[in-house]
């Protein structure tokens, strides 16, 4: 897999290097180039290389298309992502802030996409310790991808899962228990046993079982692989 990964990479990059010569550095074509190697690099876990190579592409999307063309939006985006992934939480969240607010202008408050933007900048403030804004945020995505996906798509699980953190995090543990409890055996029917965000919920469960000192049931409840926030 690593393997066919790299090779990935070398052929975005390959055809960067020809879009460069034949229609130069800011040509929309070239722009997208540079956005593939940018993403190749993120799925290759070269985080900080990532992040530089997303950076000067938001950049010169936003001087040649505009700052609320859609093509800008889904790089900026991306960008936000890397700096949470590489818990540069602060940064992430001026990202995700500008991204929600063009995205709402442009695509409506429903569109997938606005959400996918909004379950990130949630997800961002929650680690930053602001749980009132996390929690309003949270609450408004989780109700949109209810109404728009449905209670078991993927995407709605995800956010169901980070709004019983979110509960658990301000002392809420019965809702958060309840949650992750519906949350996990939609995640169980959806995605499977063995799926990150099955393993996320149930090790959410978990924890608020420990923290309502439910130790036998929290052991019960933690069995399985082990995942991190989605």
């Amino acid at each position: 897999m690593a393997g066919r990964d790299e090779d990935r990479l070398w052929l975005s990059r390959t055809e960067l290097a020809r879009l460069r010569r034949t229609l130069g550095e800011n040509h929309p074509r070239t722009l997208a180039a540079r956005a593939n190697v940018a993403g190749e690099l993120w799925r290759l876990g070269r985080l900080e290389d990532s992040a530089a190579a997303y950076r000067p592409v938001v950049e010169a999307r936003q001087r040649v298309l505009g700052a609320a063309h859609l093509d800008t939006l889904n790089s900026q985006n991306d960008l936000a992502a890397v700096l949470a992934a590489l818990w540069r939480m602060e940064e992430a969240e001026v990202e995700f802030r500008q991204v929600v607010e063009l995205r709402r202008e442009a695509l409506g408050d429903d569109h997938v996409a606005t959400l996918e933007s909004r379950h990130g900048l949630a997800r961002t403030l929650l680690i930053l310790q602001r749980y009132p804004e996390a929690q309003e945020e949270q609450s408004t995505v989780v109700a949109a991808r209810r109404r728009v996906l449905g209670a078991d798509h993927p995407a709605t699980l995800a956010s169901r899962i980070l709004w019983a953190v979110t509960l658990e995090l301000v002392g809420r543990l019965e809702g958060a228990e309840a949650e992750h409890r519906a949350v996990l055996e939609g995640c169980r029917r959806v995605l499977g046993e063995d799926h990150p965000d099955t393993a996320a919920s149930r090790d959410g469960l978990a924890r608020v079982l420990r923290a309502q000192e439910r130790f036998d049931e929290a052991e019960a409840a933690a069995g399985g692989p082990h995942g991190g926030w989605p």
